[in-house]
């Protein structure tokens, strides 16, 4: 009897700091979980109101349905990125790669083929992705592998048919001064280059304009206001466009051939083509994971819905623009001659042209063929480019001038481009001027 009524008092002792130890761990776990919760929200509130001033600032709506489906989207872009990247869809080669969250996204195209608009789109659509208008040059030139430590890209090339491209570049030579006001005969045969200026002189050994050797473009140096040549330029294409309400490059830029002869492309037609293949090629450099190509007149016939939802699919995001990207932008006819179709189908590199989807009589009307007579009558009243050229066709080129590091020009676009990185490629940062 005396052990049994020791053991129960043994128990009774213990018994006390047992059941306080129980209760101050349940406390303990009933108050993480509220802090938890606490800070939850609060993360919730904060991640909510930094997105609310984003849009904000994008210029887009900011209702609260949108801000729930853009934390829906910008929370499952997170479970995402946990991940080290799934296989995305075949490109047009049908090379399967793996893209990472938060792929840089690189735009490239000539002149006149709407790379502004569509610029300003995929910066609306993927702000959580880095989107420029360079590769390791300017968008609208030759593209080199020669930048190193880049990081994975997905490339948009940007093309137009040959007929339309070939008149817009007539009508606004950008960057081609030594081609402007020529009838379509002489700017079609006109071999694609310019007398180098007295700047470039002794400038052999340097590195030129956009890191080019000496023997690949001209000028070298781009100048400025003060060089004769520029003023001259400027004055001329200025004067004649601008009375318009239309934006020139005035600055010559001419590439030289891919080799590094020196020698300049016998005219225009051939320098497509070497343009062509070098967009084309950008596709084989081990840091380009995929390169997605688009005709500029299937975009404006059709909107841009497909080629952002293609994006969509490469980087396994969600876009998060809430405008409508499947307009209709107003399609602007030109009016060329049968002399001009006859002479660009028996002379231009239609192979090279079908490898961007491209073939003879195609995007070209019966009423738009016009007699002789009838393009001087167009030459004389100028209307036709107004509406063309100014809302989807390309300012000049940005100035990166290395030999006395002043930067002169740059296109709107990279305003926002530029804030996202001032030492973009490891080529000198570039001024935002409003000289275009």
């Amino acid at each position: 009897m005396r052990s049994i009524s020791n053991s129960t008092n043994s128990s009774n002792v213990h018994s006390p700091p047992l059941k306080r130890y129980l209760v101050t761990m349940l406390c303990a776990a009933i108050g993480a979980s509220v802090a938890l919760y606490i800070s939850t929200l609060e993360n919730k509130s904060i991640e909510k109101a930094t997105l609310k001033t984003h849009l904000e600032h994008k210029g887009l709506n900011v209702s609260k349905s949108d801000l729930k489906e853009q934390l829906k989207r910008m929370k499952a872009f997170r479970k995402r990125a946990k991940h080290s990247g799934l296989d995305s869809v075949m490109n047009r080669t049908t090379k399967i790669v793996r893209i990472q969250p938060g792929t840089r996204i690189a735009l490239i195209g000539e002149r006149h083929t709407g790379t502004r608009w569509i610029m300003s789109q995929l910066q609306h659509c993927f702000p959580n992705n880095r989107v420029t208008s360079r590769l390791t040059r300017w968008k609208h030139l030759f593209q080199d592998d020669y930048v190193e430590n880049n990081v994975p890209t997905l490339v948009i090339a940007l093309f137009r048919h040959p007929y339309l491209w070939l008149e817009a570049m007539r009508k606004v030579p950008h960057n081609a001064p030594n081609h402007f006001g020529l009838e379509w005969k002489d700017f079609l045969k006109k071999e694609w280059t310019i007398e180098r200026p007295e700047r470039d002189l002794g400038k052999e050994n340097e590195t030129c304009y956009e890191n080019f050797s000496y023997n690949e473009v001209v000028p070298c140096i781009q100048g400025t206001h003060k060089d004769k040549d520029i003023q001259l330029h400027s004055q001329q294409m200025r004067t004649n466009l601008r009375s318009s309400g239309l934006f020139v490059g005035y600055k010559p830029v001419y590439e030289l051939k891919r080799d590094k002869s020196g020698n300049p492309y016998s005219d225009i037609l051939e320098f497509r083509a070497a343009k062509i293949n070098n967009f084309l090629q950008v596709e084989n450099w081990d840091w380009v994971k995929t390169l997605i190509t688009a005709q500029y007149e299937i975009l404006l016939k059709n909107g841009t819905d497909s080629l952002i939802s293609q994006i969509e699919t490469v980087l396994n995001v969600t876009k998060s623009c809430s405008f409508n990207t499947n307009y209709f932008k107003p399609v602007f006819k030109r009016n060329i001659t049968q002399g001009f179709i006859d002479y660009v189908n028996q002379h231009i590199d239609w192979e090279t042209e079908k490898k961007i989807g491209y073939h003879k009589h195609e995007w070209i009307d019966d009423e738009q063929i016009i007699n002789e007579e009838k393009e001087e009558e167009d030459e004389q009243s100028n209307n036709d480019v107004n509406a063309s050229e100014v809302g989807t066709d390309d300012f000049e080129l940005p100035s990166i001038d290395k030999h006395d590091n002043q930067d002169l020009t740059n296109d709107h676009e990279e305003k926002g481009e530029n804030e996202q990185s001032n030492n973009e490629d490891n080529i000198a940062s570039e001024k935002k001027t409003g000289d275009f």
